[in-house]
Protein backbone atom coordinates (compact mmCIF):
# COMPACT_ATOMS: atom_id res chain seq x y z
CA UNK A 1 0.00 0.00 0.00
CA UNK A 2 1.37 3.63 -0.88
CA UNK A 3 0.92 6.19 1.07
CA UNK A 4 -1.33 7.96 -1.58
CA UNK A 5 -3.83 4.62 -0.27
CA UNK A 6 -3.35 5.45 3.22
CA UNK A 7 -6.77 6.77 4.92
CA UNK A 8 -5.34 10.33 6.52
CA UNK A 9 -5.42 9.33 9.91
CA UNK A 10 -3.28 6.40 9.24
CA UNK A 11 -1.03 7.86 7.21
CA UNK A 12 -0.19 10.40 10.38
CA UNK A 13 0.00 7.39 12.29
CA UNK A 14 2.49 6.10 9.38
CA UNK A 15 3.98 9.27 9.42
CA UNK A 16 4.66 9.18 13.48
CA UNK A 17 6.22 5.91 13.32
CA UNK A 18 9.19 7.05 10.50
CA UNK A 19 9.96 10.28 12.73
CA UNK A 20 10.07 7.57 16.03
CA UNK A 21 12.83 6.10 13.69
CA UNK A 22 14.68 8.64 12.60
CA UNK A 23 14.94 10.35 16.31
CA UNK A 24 15.25 8.49 18.78
CA UNK A 25 15.89 5.88 16.88
CA UNK A 26 12.26 4.14 17.93
CA UNK A 27 10.99 1.14 16.04
CA UNK A 28 8.69 -0.57 17.72
CA UNK A 29 7.09 -2.67 14.95
CA UNK A 30 10.64 -3.93 13.80
CA UNK A 31 11.10 -7.70 14.36
CA UNK A 32 12.14 -8.71 17.99
CA UNK A 33 11.57 -10.38 21.44
CA UNK A 34 9.01 -7.88 22.62
CA UNK A 35 11.71 -6.38 25.13
CA UNK A 36 12.95 -3.38 23.68
CA UNK A 37 15.41 -5.82 21.24
CA UNK A 38 15.20 -6.60 17.45
CA UNK A 39 16.23 -8.95 14.87
CA UNK A 40 17.56 -6.96 12.58
CA UNK A 41 21.03 -6.04 11.19
CA UNK A 42 22.76 -2.97 10.56
CA UNK A 43 21.89 -3.42 6.75
CA UNK A 44 18.16 -4.33 7.51
CA UNK A 45 17.97 -1.66 9.94
CA UNK A 46 19.14 0.83 6.91
CA UNK A 47 16.83 -0.38 4.59
CA UNK A 48 14.56 2.30 3.59
CA UNK A 49 11.78 -0.24 2.45
CA UNK A 50 11.83 -2.36 5.60
CA UNK A 51 11.04 0.53 7.44
CA UNK A 52 8.04 1.70 5.08
CA UNK A 53 6.85 -1.97 5.65
CA UNK A 54 7.11 -1.62 9.39
CA UNK A 55 5.28 1.87 9.32
CA UNK A 56 2.50 0.67 7.27
CA UNK A 57 1.87 -2.42 9.74
CA UNK A 58 2.56 0.12 12.71
CA UNK A 59 -0.05 2.42 11.16
CA UNK A 60 -2.39 -0.27 10.65
CA UNK A 61 -1.88 -1.92 13.93
CA UNK A 62 -2.58 1.46 15.80
CA UNK A 63 -5.61 2.47 13.15
CA UNK A 64 -7.34 -1.24 14.68
CA UNK A 65 -6.95 -0.08 18.07
CA UNK A 66 -8.22 3.62 17.73
CA UNK A 67 -11.32 2.21 16.00
CA UNK A 68 -11.71 -0.37 19.01
CA UNK A 69 -11.20 2.35 21.71
CA UNK A 70 -8.36 -0.50 23.05
CA UNK A 71 -4.59 0.06 23.15
CA UNK A 72 -2.01 -2.62 24.39
CA UNK A 73 0.30 -0.59 26.29
CA UNK A 74 2.07 -3.41 28.75
CA UNK A 75 2.19 -2.97 32.56
CA UNK A 76 4.43 0.64 34.10
CA UNK A 77 7.39 0.16 36.18
CA UNK A 78 7.29 0.72 38.95
CA UNK A 79 10.30 3.89 39.13
CA UNK A 80 8.70 5.15 36.24
CA UNK A 81 5.27 4.77 37.36
CA UNK A 82 4.04 8.40 37.52
CA UNK A 83 5.55 9.62 34.68
CA UNK A 84 3.32 6.39 32.94
CA UNK A 85 0.06 8.12 34.41
CA UNK A 86 0.87 11.16 33.46
CA UNK A 87 1.33 10.25 29.67
CA UNK A 88 -1.57 8.37 30.13
CA UNK A 89 -3.50 10.83 31.26
CA UNK A 90 -2.37 13.59 28.35
CA UNK A 91 -3.54 10.65 25.61
CA UNK A 92 -6.68 10.84 26.97
CA UNK A 93 -6.82 14.89 27.48
CA UNK A 94 -5.63 14.44 23.64
CA UNK A 95 -8.41 12.20 22.86
CA UNK A 96 -11.06 14.65 24.42
CA UNK A 97 -9.16 17.78 22.00
CA UNK A 98 -7.91 19.38 24.79
CA UNK A 99 -4.30 20.12 23.56
CA UNK A 100 -3.28 22.77 26.15
CA UNK A 101 -3.92 20.36 28.68
CA UNK A 102 -2.11 17.48 27.03
CA UNK A 103 0.37 19.49 26.71
CA UNK A 104 0.62 20.96 30.21
CA UNK A 105 0.32 16.83 30.97
CA UNK A 106 3.05 15.63 29.02
CA UNK A 107 5.18 18.44 30.31
CA UNK A 108 5.04 16.51 34.08
CA UNK A 109 6.62 12.92 32.81
CA UNK A 110 9.78 14.35 31.69
CA UNK A 111 10.06 16.61 34.81
CA UNK A 112 9.59 13.11 36.63
CA UNK A 113 11.77 10.84 34.88
CA UNK A 114 14.76 13.31 34.83
CA UNK A 115 14.35 13.71 38.77
CA UNK A 116 14.39 9.62 38.84
CA UNK A 117 17.80 10.09 36.93
CA UNK A 118 16.78 9.03 33.60
CA UNK A 119 18.66 10.79 31.22
CA UNK A 120 17.72 11.21 27.44
CA UNK A 121 19.35 9.53 24.83
CA UNK A 122 20.76 6.29 27.04
CA UNK A 123 18.18 4.37 25.91
CA UNK A 124 18.25 1.26 23.12
CA UNK A 125 19.07 2.06 19.32
CA UNK A 126 17.63 -0.20 16.68
CA UNK A 127 20.38 -1.74 14.43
Amino acid sequence: MSEDAMMPGELRFYQAYLMMAKEPNYRPAAPGDGMGNTYLTKTQAAEGEHLSREARTYAARLRLEEDSRQFMIGCSNYESNRAFVFVIEAARALCGVYDDLGLDLLKMPVKELEECGVRSGSGRKIG
